[in-house]
């Protein structure tokens, strides 16, 4: 079954002129002439240019506003303002078409070594779902492989010069492989850094089986010319990109981008699927019911049919969902809440099994940071959440450190 777009809550109203034109430009190829004329409109009158700058590149957008304000007109846009969103727009293209091509490097050598591989997200969602890999800035690059093969990929990846981000001894490793499902590497020389994924999901969480099979599903994408690159096929894409943007708590505008070009582009996503993944999947509903409730309040975007089913009969996802659209269209950039599980809005997207998960992961599972600070032999590996709660303690005891985190100012 396709998807079209309907009629969705036009949130509109609520939305400060500096967030309403970003949410106007997120577009593929260009936004609407409507989008145009109404960006036009905003920026002609009192509109504080600063302000939706900094919003931009806090959320990742710069370059799509960029675009948009390029041809609805830059008249009022003050010289100093412009000319530095200019100088991120090129910056992101630049760094971006460089980390495309070291992408194409690792995937060619693990290739080589026959070793299955997607590569996720950046790169990739640049060119499939942005038409152009310069206008979705990415941190790092995400490759995927499968867990029988992740000694043989981070051997590949150290003989192209990358490090691992942690420093730890081989029982500070042991530790690691059995807890995490990706390891960051940094190359020394470039900067570039590269996620080693062996899953995309935490299989400890109930949500994660309703990626099973990706590998199988997975799709050809030409990058740079005549290269191909293996990722994610477009329905997984969608699921893959609901879950992310729930897992880091729907923080940026950029994730849910993601998600209604994604709908945009792809008249062919199989709803009928995705529904039965999801309710076959525990715990898998409500994360991704936010997600599509939010694409619909921020862009009017939404699905119909099936799928509007489990996305719409939720009255908690639809609260959260309208919490979080209230915090994405701040006219300032938000100040991080504390970390406190309970706080977060991810972990009240969860099922109740998931949230003791979720708590215990969050408060009391060490991680390498506990391990070099305290490196315990095995057997007293039973004290590493002691040792975390002191530490998580000792940072976030005082609040007035997240005010002056957010303004780059220190305490005298």
């Amino acid at each position: 079954m396709g998807n079209r777009l309907i009629g969705a809550p036009d949130a509109m109203w609520a939305v400060p002129a500096e967030c309403e034109v970003l949410l106007r430009g997120a577009a593929r190829r260009m936004p609407s002439t409507e989008d145009l004329a109404r960006i036009n409109a905003l920026t002609v009158g009192p509109f504080d240019w600063n302000r939706c700058r900094v919003l931009a590149s806090h959320h990742g957008i710069t370059p799509l506003v960029v675009r948009a304000l390029s041809t609805s007109g830059t008249g009022t846009c003050p010289p100093d303002i412009w000319n530095h969103m200019m100088e991120e727009r090129q910056a992101i293209a630049f760094e971006n078409l460089s980390a495309t091509a070291e992408l194409l490097g690792i995937i060619g050598d693990l290739d080589e070594a026959g070793i299955r591989a997607l590569a996720v997200k950046g790169p990739v969602a640049g060119i499939a779902l942005y038409g152009d890999v310069g206008l979705r800035p990415f941190l790092d690059l995400d490759v995927l492989v499968d867990p029988e093969n992740r000694d043989r990929a981070i051997e590949r990846l150290a003989a192209r010069g990358y490090q691992p981000l942690f420093n730890l001894d081989a029982v500070g490793w042991g530790r690691y492989f059995r807890r995490y499902i990706e390891m960051t590497f940094v190359h020394p020389q470039t900067g570039v850094a590269v996620d080693l994924h062996w899953a995309l999901l935490d299989p400890r969480y109930r949500c994660s089986a309703v990626l099973a099979g990706c590998h199988e599903r997975a799709i050809t994408l030409r990058v740079g010319g005549e290269r191909q690159v293996r990722t994610l096929c477009p329905d997984d894409m969608l699921v893959y990109s609901l879950l992310h943007a729930a897992k880091h708590q729907w923080r940026l505008l950029r994730f849910l981008v993601d998600v209604k070009l994604l709908i945009d582009e792809h008249d062919d996503l199989d709803w009928r699927a995705i529904a039965l993944a999801v309710a076959r999947t525990p715990g898998c509903r409500r994360p991704m019911a936010v997600g599509c409730r939010l694409v619909g309040l921020l862009f009017g975007s939404s699905v119909s049919g099936l799928a509007a089913d489990w996305i719409t009969g939720d009255a908690r996802a639809d609260e959260l969902a309208r919490e979080v659209f209230r915090f994405l269209t701040s006219p300032d950039v938000p100040v991080p809440g504390l970390p406190w599980p309970w706080r977060q809005r991810f972990y009240r997207s969860l099922s109740p099994r998931d949230r003791l998960r979720y708590t215990y992961q969050t408060l009391l599972a060490p991680t390498p940071l506990e391990w070099i600070a305290a490196p315990l032999p095995e057997w007293l590996g039973w004290l590493y959440p002691a040792v975390r709660i002191v530490r998580l303690t000792a940072k976030h005891a005082w609040p007035w450190r997240w005010r002056w985190q957010a303004s780059g100012m220190r305490p005298a």
